[in-house]
């Protein structure tokens, strides 16, 4: 089955409806060969305590439909963190090192600059700002394809994240003055957990 990035768009009654759209023939080949090998389990207790606070942050991400799963992409230190959520409740995570020397304002090592094109298509970022970029943008949404999504491309959507959402939904409610501190908690667990990140190129 062909990956599809899932937008939402208000429509004229300020309805938010969701839109697919292909990935392109490329980045699904980077998905597919390159990202899926490394994915590694995620269990609900290191998704609420790591990735889940990514949603209370500003972060650019999109949402890729694979099948039966969901492919949740985020632009993130150390570049691009990708979880997967399945219909059947598992998840499982992986992070790239970003191909751009300097990504997040870090000091580029000697092994980042090799090699580096800087005019090179960049599949990472294409991933999450394709689809970012067109949920707010009407020429990119004709420019990559998005149409409104159809009842099964919907349903698939809906299946892959009720788990994690309604893990999201039962835990403690966190008041304001805890909920900074439960962020960086979070960033920090993800940050030792992901490392430099995997290089890829």
């Amino acid at each position: 089955m062909q990956y599809q990035y899932a937008i939402f768009v208000e429509d004229e009654q300020g309805r938010e409806v969701m839109h697919t759209a292909p990935v392109s023939e490329d980045d699904a080949r980077f998905l597919r060969k390159r990202v899926v090998p490394t994915f590694q389990a995620l269990d609900d207790e290191t998704y609420l305590d790591g990735p889940a606070m990514i949603l209370h942050t500003g972060a650019r991400f999109s949402y890729v439909l694979d099948g039966e799963d969901l492919l949740w992409c985020v632009e993130w230190e150390p570049g691009l963190l990708v979880v997967r959520f399945s219909a059947d409740g598992r998840m499982a995570w992986t992070a790239l090192r970003s191909p751009v020397p300097g990504f997040g304002g870090r000091t580029p090592s000697k092994q980042d600059l090799e090699g580096y094109d800087e005019d090179a298509e960049d599949p990472q970022y294409n991933l999450v700002f394709h689809a970012w970029d067109a949920q707010f943008d009407e020429f990119s949404r004709t420019h990559c394809g998005f149409v409104p999504a159809s009842e099964d491309a919907q349903r698939r959507y809906a299946a892959c994240l009720r788990h994690p959402d309604g893990l999201v939904a039962n835990a403690p409610e966190r008041k304001d003055k805890e909920l900074g501190a439960w962020i960086a908690a979070c960033q920090r667990r993800v940050r030792d957990w992901a490392g430099e990140g995997l290089r890829l190129n």
